[in-house]
């Protein structure tokens, strides 16, 4: 009966003040009445008095029936404490209520992650992303959740083996992902795994936009391939290199160097040679010309 001689004075007088009195006094002698709560609710969401709706929405969802009404509820309490009061914590505690109702709940999940980011909580984060990952079928969705879940791994948690592992399953989802290959190759070179960035590396060069590109990439495997004393792969990557970037001075410099180092000094002078007929500039000229005479 309060609850009713409240409303005309929310609806039709206009005084809020009074409205929320005596819905207040309803909630005194029936703390879970669902009509002075949620006439409470509108007139404090009006006012905005987020603390008091706050506080009025948990009471909510100690009286709400059903599961659904209670997300309801958590979303409202997550954004208010998102929007309202920019607090990370509280409105992931929101979320994660949320997610202990529907483990399934899609925007909890999506929402959870940027404030387990801003909270540093990396772990979560990343089990966070994991969870997400099994749950969507979206083949584009699959790959971004294994991409952010791999910047945790290696970006945030320094985590080279979880990295790695989580790099290889973005490789699953798209083969040709130049940015996860390159992380591979770091993680690898890391972690000491020559073997495997140089086939990352490979694999780089293959699917290169461009020849520049595709010279880089052979270029970093043959340095790989000559720091553990490699000579005749290192020389192929290089040949490779200078096939994808013909005028590339640095890598024909490497090149001979590679064959000198494996003594191979005819090899050495065919490319100068080469050079040498090549070049146009008169002190560049002279600089390989001399370079020839001492291989002489």
């Amino acid at each position: 009966v309060l609850a009713r001689i409240a409303e005309p004075y929310e609806d039709r007088l206009h005084d809020d003040a009074e409205a929320t009195r005596r819905y207040l006094a309803v909630l005194a002698d029936d703390p879970g009445h669902p009509d002075a709560l949620r006439g409470l609710d509108r007139l404090y969401s009006k006012a905005g008095r987020f603390q008091d709706l706050l506080e009025n929405l948990g009471r909510q969802i100690d009286v709400a029936a059903t599961p659904r009404q209670k997300i309801t509820l958590w979303e409202r309490i997550a954004g208010i404490h998102d929007e309202e009061f920019l607090d990370h914590a509280k409105a992931a505690f929101a979320r994660e209520q949320i997610l202990e109702l529907d483990p399934a709940h899609d925007g909890s999940l999506t929402d959870l992650a940027r404030h387990y980011r801003a909270l540093s909580r990396f772990e979560n984060l990343a089990a966070l992303y994991e969870r997400h990952f099994a749950l969507v079928a979206d083949a584009e969705r699959k790959l971004g959740l294994a991409l952010a879940s791999a910047h945790v791994y290696g970006d945030d948690l320094a985590s080279t083996e979880r990295a790695i592992a989580a790099y290889e399953r973005v490789l699953s989802l798209d083969p040709d992902h130049a940015g996860a290959l390159e992380k591979l190759v770091q993680l690898r070179e890391n972690a000491g795994d020559e073997d495997a960035a140089i086939a990352a590396l490979d694999a780089l060069a293959d699917k290169a936009e461009s020849p520049a590109v595709k010279a880089e990439h052979l270029q970093r495997a043959a340095k790989l391939l000559l720091s553990r004393g490699d000579r005749d792969r290192a020389i192929d990557r290089y040949k490779r290199a200078l096939d994808a970037s013909p005028a590339d001075t640095a890598i024909a410099a490497a090149l001979r160097a590679a064959y000198v180092a494996r003594g191979d000094v005819t090899a050495a002078v065919e490319l100068l040679e080469r050079e040498i007929a090549a070049t146009e500039g008169d002190r560049l000229r002279a600089k390989l010309t001399t370079e020839l005479a001492v291989l002489f």
